[in-house]
């Protein structure tokens, strides 16, 4: 691996988890939407899973006397699980151009609703019970393709759970709980190779780097101005996948 490749995965990962540490989502995401511009998705995601598993962990544990399991095991959980495996399945059979495709197209859908979200300063209404159960059911597809369901699952808990530590907390849980299924899976299928053993050392410094520098942000940076900017980025990631695949 040269040196310029080490120093682009490192830097994303940071920047990536940094999002995620502050936010409760969004590493793998942008990690995967900026490294699949110079690196094959399924080289990417295992390893990247992997970490956001770890994170997601570290995350959990930190605000654990938080976290609304009963939103996450009632009310979210089983509708994802329907649509996990068709994601999982899915990523190893579709065409890797239009995995970047569709993959654009969620990163635009995901900073769309960020976007709209924040400009009416976090104030939404409750998504009707059939809406929001089909919506997670097609997260959990995403997730188990891109192990980033993200975009659904955000839009719905941000009609659910208000206070910053709790979303956080909540979310951290739920992408624990999915990423270990995705990792199994990951396994099972051979999705593992040197290449994406390499990658994984790699990133290794770079999660630790986005950690602690999240969870600083988590604590004194206004999240909803931090967040704006954030998704006006992903925007333009979104719309040069599109292009590119």
């Amino acid at each position: 691996m040269s040196v310029g490749a080490f120093f682009l995965i490192f830097g994303s990962v940071a920047f990536s988890f940094a999002i995620e540490a502050a936010l409760g989502f969004g590493a793998t995401l942008i990690a995967l939407a900026l490294g699949v511009l110079w690196i094959d998705a399924r080289l990417l995601l295992p390893p990247l899973v992997f970490w956001n598993l770890v994170l997601s962990l570290c995350l959990w544990w930190k605000g654990r006397k938080k976290v609304h399991w009963w939103w996450i095991l009632k009310e979210v959980t089983p509708w994802m699980l329907l649509g996990l495996p068709v994601g999982v399945f899915g990523f190893r059979m579709l065409p890797s151009s239009l995995l970047v495709r569709i993959f654009g197209g969620l990163v635009l859908m995901l900073s769309a609703m960020g976007i709209w979200e924040s400009l009416q300063g976090g104030r939404s209404k409750a998504m009707p019970r059939l809406g929001a159960s089909l919506l997670l059911a097609l997260g959990g597809a995403v997730h188990g393709a891109f192990a980033t369901g993200g975009p659904m699952v955000v839009y719905v808990a941000s009609r659910r759970l208000g206070e910053k530590g709790t979303y956080r907390a909540s979310l951290s849980a739920l992408w624990a709980l999915l990423n270990a299924l995705v990792a199994l899976g990951h396994l099972w299928a051979g999705a593992w190779s040197w290449a994406s053993l390499a990658i994984f050392l790699v990133m290794a410094p770079g999660v630790m780097l986005g950690l602690v520098v999240g969870d600083w942000l988590h604590k004194h940076i206004p999240l909803e101005r931090f967040r704006l900017l954030v998704q006006a980025g992903l925007a333009l990631v979104g719309l040069w996948l599109g292009i590119r695949g």
